[in-house]
């Protein structure tokens, strides 16, 4: 619903903002985590035909907390009121359904060798075979080289505790109804926790 003027003014401003955060290091390549663009896919790829995607996906019993614990913080500390979080659940739900719509439709138009998919459960459980995939697919160069890198920062927080979420009954069958496209795109089951 964006104007293709609006878009171009947005798109200009990122590559401006890019230019500027690699001016010191041009040779390096800029990795953007930002979730929102997973709604922007096609516009990003358009924009920088160079750009690779790593798209990754989350039990939504585990995403949906997340996202809401992401936003009061956002609300709380970047925030120019006092947060009420006032419907923010259905903020999240709505949110995230509009952005994947958005998402797979865009997939359509950019080429498949530019996007690696990669479930959040798999890379924590096997974060070196999933990033040897990664670099595999995406052809980000020598894995070896960067390997020694990587298993020191594995290394440095192995010790992380991942949070836990607990989800009253009636959210969970909010989140499996508002999201069910989802669940069913990515391979989870709606009515088991979350495997975080």
């Amino acid at each position: 619903g964006v104007s293709a003027a609006d878009t171009k003014r947005w798109t200009d401003g990122l590559e401006w903002f890019l230019k500027r955060v690699s001016y010191r290091s041009p040779f390096k390549r800029v990795v953007l985590k930002s979730p929102t663009h997973t709604g922007r896919l096609r516009v990003l790829a358009e924009a920088f035909p160079d750009s690779k995607f790593i798209h990754i996906v989350r039990d939504p019993y585990a995403l949906f907390p997340s996202t809401v614990r992401l936003w009061k913080s956002l609300e709380k500390y970047q925030g120019l009121q006092t947060p009420t979080h006032a419907n923010l659940d259905e903020y999240v739900l709505d949110t995230l359904d509009k952005m994947y719509t958005q998402h797979w439709a865009d997939r359509e138009h950019v080429d498949p060798a530019r996007i690696h998919e990669v479930h959040y459960e798999d890379l924590i459980r096997d974060p070196m075979g999933q990033l040897r995939a990664i670099y595999d697919q995406l052809g980000l160069g020598d894995f070896e080289r960067a390997r020694p890198k990587l298993e020191a920062y594995l290394s440095s927080v192995k010790d992380y505790q991942r949070n836990t979420h607990e989800l009253e009954p009636e959210l969970r069958e909010k989140i499996a109804e508002r999201w069910g496209a989802y669940f069913e795109r990515y391979g989870y089951a709606t009515g088991v926790p979350a495997v975080v």
